[in-house]
């Protein structure tokens, strides 16, 4: 698709007659005043050349949302232009002058971004959580949101601050999303029944409490058969309920801790990593080529050193490199270090490279006093009410200062308990769940059953 300006027709020698026999013939098409597109009028082509013609023009409103493939095409096309323009509304665009702070291209289209579109509703609608869960996906979502949200030309309304609070913002993938939506779900489904559960013990104690009698005895004369055991109250005080913590925890699509990134980050408790065998297995360990005069290339002339920060390129070991690799018979490499340890770097190749900062991922993150639980994409596709109990039931437990299996967690608290002689708070301790994930997995995962 092309589309061309009258001036630029006039240039390259087509006359007013020429123009008219092409267009005549179908060959070009007129898109409006003195804009011509080589293909059929469409919204895009309508959008392009508009835009073409208007120098710093944004399109807004419904036109945006068209762009962003979530509206119809508007009869009437809407968009923003800078203070200072002179361009005119035409037959299909109605212009206004504003500044526009913050804009993406879409298809070649400048529009306002997802947040500011939506922004201009009075009220919140189905189709705007899955523009705005698209528009702000990926490690740095939450980032370019806070940022377009900063941009606003106005406060942010109340109800599009509820919807993305509720929002997967962030996520890479869509197991990401399911499970983040899942945990929500369970965590205020577990906030509903704690409230109601507490509310309900506050009133039946009330309701219980007997009222004061006007002329009753202050000391009722004792008989002398009396049982010497006192009578039970009816208002006895209610067991506490259980609250290990927050009810609904605070949920993070790709958190950073210090320099590694978490797929869900529940609290300050539990670290979820979702992986994908194409991009966390191991199988490249079995295909590596033969390192006989191959080596890595350094960003600077030195050997290539993988770390967090700095990610190893992906493909063959490019061989005849001119940077510094390793060396034979025990020499020293570059940097001092040993030449045995550079070939090792030089045999790491991108899914070795995953495969080691996993690992160290993990234990930095257990080091930090987090909790690591780390599920497959098979596993959230076919398992995600066991993958939610499973975390949901980690939470709890290490709230209550136990993340041990089912049987040793009710052993050693009975054992704690009849060296203490009871509990220190003088409630009992709940009963933790056993789940079907403290199994091995070759009796319930859907991968390694025999019977499904």
């Amino acid at each position: 698709m092309t589309i061309y300006r009258a001036a630029e027709l006039r240039r390259r020698g087509v006359s007013s007659g020429r123009l008219r026999a092409l267009l005549a013939s179908g060959k070009l098409y007129r898109v409006e005043r003195g804009s011509y597109s080589d293909t059929p009028v469409s919204a895009h082509v309508r959008l392009r050349a508009a835009q073409m013609r208007r120098r710093g023009l944004v399109f807004t409103g419904e036109t945006a949302l068209f762009v962003y493939g979530v509206r119809p095409c508007p009869e009437r096309l809407t968009a923003r232009i800078p203070r200072g323009h002179r361009y005119r509304d035409s037959a299909t665009l109605t212009l206004r002058e504003s500044r526009v702070r913050r804009h993406r291209v879409v298809n070649g289209v400048r529009v306002v971004t997802p947040v500011e579109a939506v922004a201009d509703f009075p009220a919140a609608l189905p189709w705007m959580r899955e523009l705005l869960t698209r528009g702000y996906a990926g490690t740095r979502g939450r980032q370019v949101l806070a940022e377009d949200l900063a941009a606003l030309p106005r406060a942010v309304p109340s109800w599009l601050r509820s919807m993305l609070q509720e929002l997967p913002i962030g996520a890479a993938s869509h197991h990401e999303r399911r499970l983040y939506l899942a945990l929500r779900e369970r965590f205020r489904e577990l906030a509903e029944v704690d409230t109601g559960t507490r509310g309900s013990s506050a009133t039946n104690t009330r309701r219980a409490t007997p009222a004061p009698t006007r002329h009753a005895s202050p000391t009722p004369a004792r008989s002398r058969h009396a049982s010497p055991t006192p009578a039970r109250t009816r208002h006895a005080s209610p067991t506490p309920a259980r609250n290990p913590g927050p009810a609904v925890p605070p949920l993070v699509l790709n958190a950073r801790v210090a320099d590694w990134m978490v797929d869900i980050l529940v609290g300050e408790d539990i670290a979820v990593e979702i992986d994908s065998f194409r991009f966390h297995g191991d199988a490249g360990r079995f295909a590596i080529p033969s390192l006989e005069g191959w080596e890595t290339r350094g960003p600077a002339g030195g050997p290539f050193i993988p770390d967090a920060t700095n990610p190893a390129p992906a493909g063959p070991i490019a061989p005849d490199s001119t940077s510094r690799g390793p060396t034979r018979g025990g020499e020293q490499g570059a940097m001092g270090s040993p030449a045995h340890l550079d070939l090792a770097r030089a045999e790491l190749n991108a899914r070795e490279r995953t495969f080691l900062l996993d690992r160290c991922k993990a234990n930095y993150l257990q080091r930090r006093g987090l909790t690591v639980l780390r599920y497959t994409t098979d596993t959230v596709d076919y398992h995600l009410r066991e993958v939610v109990d499973e975390i949901v039931d980690t939470l709890a437990r290490r709230r209550m200062g136990a993340l041990q299996t089912g049987a040793a967690l009710s052993g050693a608290s009975q054992s704690r308990a009849s060296q203490s002689g009871g509990s220190h708070s003088g409630a009992a301790q709940p009963a933790p769940l056993t789940l079907v994930t403290d199994q091995g997995p070759w009796r319930w995962h859907c991968a390694l059953a025999t019977t499904l």
